[in-house]
């Protein structure tokens, strides 16, 4: 593995893994992780495919999921996005600014828009709980000659070990989390998961004059993908309830990008 394996910890109990011919295996609950088509899957047992789904939350979750698997093959031809790429990129390195020896998790990486411009510069963990999404980033990271550890898992269950991370980027992520519950949840992951000192650098949607006067401010993309647009002051005050927060500006109107730092412990 590019990242080593103690970096990364059971999302069921935080336990500690050990390698398996065919995956990873934790050394408290004993569950299986498998390696699948070079990702390492993490999911919790609420959206694994042999599972029932008990939750409208779980639900959700899976069915948003599926949606991701099925655009997959077609997410990198979409226009706006690829101009929104161009928008985002360098701002978000510029954030991060992440050394060579750097460790930095990729937190919602899809197939890989901001995934490949990281792994040039820095040692990379991508996570998103798409499965399709990831094996086309692999893919991608394959051809360019770059390497990054690839695992899907869900941002609310993070299996990263505390205090080993250099840096989080995530871009236009947490506005697809359904409810405030689970954007602050993957925000104190995050936290948890950066060494004192780490640097966040996230994007979302904004909700400014535009988005006010042409769309709604929390509704489903054609799909059923959830989305909620964040206002520069809600977005400062999320981000502001886990770290101690550099700024939040607005890059083109659309989009807001936070940059701030995990506070050091005292």
């Amino acid at each position: 593995m590019t990242v080593p394996l103690d970096v990364l910890a059971c999302p069921a109990d935080g336990g500690s893994l050990a390698p398996e011919t065919s995956g990873v295996r934790c050394q408290s609950c004993n569950r299986e992780y498998p390696l699948v088509s070079g990702v390492l899957c993490m999911l919790p047992d609420e959206l694994r495919q042999e599972s029932e789904p008990q939750a409208p939350a779980w639900q959700a979750k899976r069915a948003e999921r599926q949606a991701r698997d099925h655009q997959a093959d077609r997410y990198d031809r979409m226009l706006g996005l690829r101009l929104l790429t161009c928008l985002e990129r360098p701002r978000v390195l510029r954030a991060l600014s992440p050394d060579p020896q750097a460790l930095v998790l990729d937190a919602g990486c899809g197939t890989g828009r901001i995934t490949l411009a990281l792994a040039r510069r820095c040692r990379l963990l991508a996570v998103d709980f798409s499965l399709a999404s990831l094996v086309r980033c692999r893919r991608k990271l394959e051809q360019a000659g770059l390497s990054a550890t690839l695992v899907q898992a869900d941002l609310n269950h993070l299996p990263v070990a505390a205090g080993t991370l250099d840096g989080v980027v995530s871009c236009q992520v947490l506005e697809h989390l359904p409810s405030a519950e689970s954007r602050a949840g993957a925000l104190a992951g995050w936290r948890r998961a950066l060494r004192p000192g780490g640097r966040l650098a996230a994007t979302a949607y904004h909700y400014n004059w535009a988005t006010r006067w042409f769309g709604a401010k929390e509704g489903c993309h054609p799909g059923g993908i959830f989305y909620h647009r964040f206002t520069l002051g809600e977005y400062a005050e999320l981000i502001g309830q886990h770290f101690a927060l550099a700024r939040v500006r607005p890059l083109g109107g659309y989009v807001l990008l936070a940059e701030a730092s995990r506070p050091r412990e005292d």
